[in-house]
């Protein structure tokens, strides 16, 4: 979940904010959404410098206390990368939003709970306290917004570890249900648009779902990228077809 926060440009900081302030400390963070904000924005360097509003004075006190008791080392805010970027993907926002699923929350077994994929849209709808409706980073104050994270970002969500992750806890507990469900969730998930799927499209080939998306993508880097076109059946299709007199 981590690691989808920070996509597309933050995954490896995102990971690394994760396992350096560990799951443990983070659990016992997680009762109040300003405590874990302080945590993780405190781990992730941002509340090092000379603040200036009350708010984030707060968060940095906060952070100050948790880091005596935890006995945790903030990384370095450089890390951390904003070229090309939305100012509601800035990794500050992130971390908020996923600090208020957390303390509200959300858990591995409300997400198998859901039978829907509209369900688990909703687990992820949030509600930002008045400071991070106008701010994209610590004292920084900008357009007003709600900062919930959009539907695309969802989507990438569901297909890269909501996903994956049922089916594989199906699989480990003997449950085909819950396979199915993992099968079905991507299926009534929008067809992505990238570089790979767009050379499959140019092909001719009609992409409707995640599910065909993800399975172009497998299709690529196990077989196109590799020029292993005979052991992959479309590409010995192609070519038995073009050596046919």
């Amino acid at each position: 979940l981590f690691q989808s926060f920070g996509m597309p440009l933050n995954t490896i900081q995102f990971e690394a904010l994760f396992r350096e302030t560990s799951y443990n400390v983070i659990s016992k963070c997680r009762t109040t959404s300003k405590k874990l904000e302080a945590l993780l924005l405190g781990q992730a360097g941002f509340l090092s410098d000379n603040i200036i509003d009350d708010y984030a004075k707060e968060l940095q006190e906060l952070y100050r206390s948790l880091a005596r008791k935890f006995e945790l080392t903030p990384h370095t805010k450089g890390q951390w990368n904003f070229l090309r970027m939305r100012p509601q993907s800035f990794p500050p926002v992130r971390i908020v939003q996923l600090s208020n699923l957390l303390s509200n929350g959300l858990t591995f077994s409300k997400i198998l709970d859901c039978d829907e994929i509209s369900e688990v849209h909703k687990l992820f709808s949030i509600n930002l306290n008045n400071y991070w409706r106008t701010h994209y980073y610590i004292d920084k104050e900008g357009k007003q917004s709600n900062h919930n994270p959009g539907k695309g970002f969802i989507e990438k969500i569901v297909i890269n570890t909501i996903a994956p992750l049922i089916f594989l806890y199906g699989k480990e507990t003997d449950n085909e249900t819950l396979q199915e469900k993992a099968i079905q969730f991507l299926e009534n998930t929008r067809a992505e648009h990238n570089n790979i799927t767009r050379m499959w499209t140019n092909a001719g080939i009609e992409l409707n779902n995640a599910m065909e998306t993800q399975g172009v993508i497998e299709l690529y880097k196990n077989y196109c990228l590799k020029k292993d076109c005979l052991r992959c059946r479309i590409g010995y299709k192609i070519l038995k077809t073009a050596c046919q007199p």
